[in-house]
């Protein structure tokens, strides 16, 4: 029956097309007289300038920050919260142009390139517009990234050595924003350039041309559509009624033969928990009988066993007392002389070595096999700034920091925890300088030049403890450098 009625909607519908096509012909003809279609230029120039629009509203969002980051005293070194939409804009931006480019003729991708070019050329020592991007694409900037990826191209400083290198400030900020606002007027300059060219002139006129010469089919196709629309609709109506009522008393079937199905399966559930519980009376009843012989068994043996050592008690005290007299005259014989001392031999034995020792030994046996499970870290931005700023009280916290953490705690499994330097991190002069400063590690030696973590010798590893959710410093390490 539902079949029968599907496919009698699916014929009723074909009805009205089948008239109205007879009495209007001219679609059939019109759309086998449509052209493929080509490359729709001005929807991709359009796609070029909203993904230029996004790029530099991000761009202006970038500014915004670093400038308040900027302001901050003492200078920030690490930078969080940046929208990391940048990134995404931008090569939004790259595959607008790219796509535009494989339209065009080897004559007009020129203008392109050129655009292309400001977008991925390096400038200014290394920095473009390309490598500013994927530098936010985490939505943050470390020291590391501010001195050598920023500042250091920009001419600001010529090494990562050098004391402020990192600290983001008035004149980082001031460069950088020139750069930045420097690119987007050249992107925009160019975009302009790349509108003017004749094919989008001749392109726009085009379009509009078409757009009226369609206009009249449109119309027709409208009103083809209505009427085919109207007897469509009125003879679907009447099968769906008698298609929606077959549907209701189907449900109503299945409702019922549901109920019937669920009662049946609870009896039967019913009856099995009842043999279930029958099988584990039976079962719990045996166990009883089995632990009573056992407890039966139990008590005899204990009956034996206090016999026994009654008996073996009788026979000891004899040997105890005989053991006893013995002692006695041994004691004696040791003290017979008052002017004679007891000298007992004492074995020696050698003291054990401290676990730091050996943990220090292994680290600079294989540096990276003692700290592979262990837990990377870093000072806290507090600890760090008050450090700078000369206002440390003592307190050392450090928190986890598995992305550039430049320590790693070790478990030595008893319960201490020590602290080590990363094996690859290269230590430049201010980070040490920091460090002895901190007494986290008392530094000895030449602190002049820097050194990575493996080039260190540790005389002894800080120790530390957990508080709250960071670590904090309990005993300081030691340290010889060059």
């Amino acid at each position: 029956m539902k079949n029968q009625i599907l496919k009698s909607i699916i014929l009723s519908s074909l009805i009205p097309t089948i008239i109205t096509n007879f009495s209007y012909p001219i679609f059939a003809q019109s759309e086998s007289n449509n052209s493929p279609s080509s490359p729709n230029f001005q929807g991709l120039l359009i796609d070029i300038k909203n993904s230029y629009d996004n790029f530099k509203n991000s761009n202006k969002s970038l500014l915004n920050k670093l400038e308040e980051e900027s302001k901050k005293d003492p200078p920030t070194t690490d930078i969080e919260g940046i929208d990391t939409k940048i990134k995404e804009n931008y090569d939004k931006l790259v595959t607008s142009v790219s796509n535009l480019k494989n339209q065009l003729s080897e004559e007009e991708k020129t203008e392109l390139d050129n655009l292309l070019s400001l977008l991925q050329t390096e400038e200014e020592k290394g920095l473009s517009v390309e490598a500013l991007t994927k530098l936010l694409e985490d939505g943050r900037l470390d020291k590391t990234e501010i001195c050598e990826s920023i500042q250091i191209p920009l001419g600001l400083f010529s090494s990562n050595s050098e004391a402020n290198c990192g600290n983001f400030n008035d004149e980082t900020y001031g460069k950088l924003s020139g750069f930045i606002n420097t690119q987007i007027k050249a992107i925009d300059k160019q975009i302009q350039t790349i509108e003017k060219l004749p094919r989008f002139i001749n392109d726009s006129g085009e379009t509009s041309g078409q757009n009226n010469s369609s206009q009249e089919d449109n119309s027709k196709f409208l009103i083809f559509w209505i009427i085919n629309s109207i007897l469509t609709f009125g003879l679907i109506g009447a099968f769906i009624g008698i298609y929606l009522l077959n549907k209701k008393i189907e449900k109503e079937n299945h409702k019922l033969y549901n109920h019937i199905e669920k009662a049946e399966n609870k009896i039967e559930e019913l009856s099995e928990r009842n043999q279930n519980q029958s099988k584990q009376v039976t079962k719990q009843d045996a166990q009883i009988k089995n632990l009573k012989n056992k407890n039966d068994s139990l008590q005899k043996e204990i009956e034996n066993l206090t016999s026994q050592i009654n008996n073996i008690l009788l026979k000891v005290n004899p040997l105890e007392k005989q053991y006893s007299s013995n002692q006695t005259r041994s004691h004696n014989e040791i003290f017979t002389d008052e002017n004679k001392e007891l000298k007992p031999k004492i074995e020696e034995k050698p003291k054990p070595e401290p676990e730091y020792v050996r943990l220090a030994r292994s680290y600079q046996e294989n540096p990276h096999n003692l700290v592979q499970n262990a837990i990377r870290v870093s000072m806290t931005k507090e600890t760090l700034n008050k450090i700078l700023a000369g206002t440390w009280e003592g307190i050392v916290e450090l928190e986890e920091n598995n992305r550039q953490g430049e320590f790693y705690i070790v478990n030595n499994n008893s319960g201490q925890f020590y602290l080590f330097l990363d094996p690859d991190t290269k230590f430049n002069v201010p980070t040490l300088q920091n460090i002895n400063k901190s007494q986290l590690f008392i530094c000895k030696g030449n602190m002049s030049q820097g050194f990575k973590g493996n080039e260190i010798h540790i005389i002894k590893p800080a120790v530390v403890q957990g508080n709250n959710n960071n670590w904090r410093l309990v005993e300081s390490g030691e340290i010889q450098i060059g």
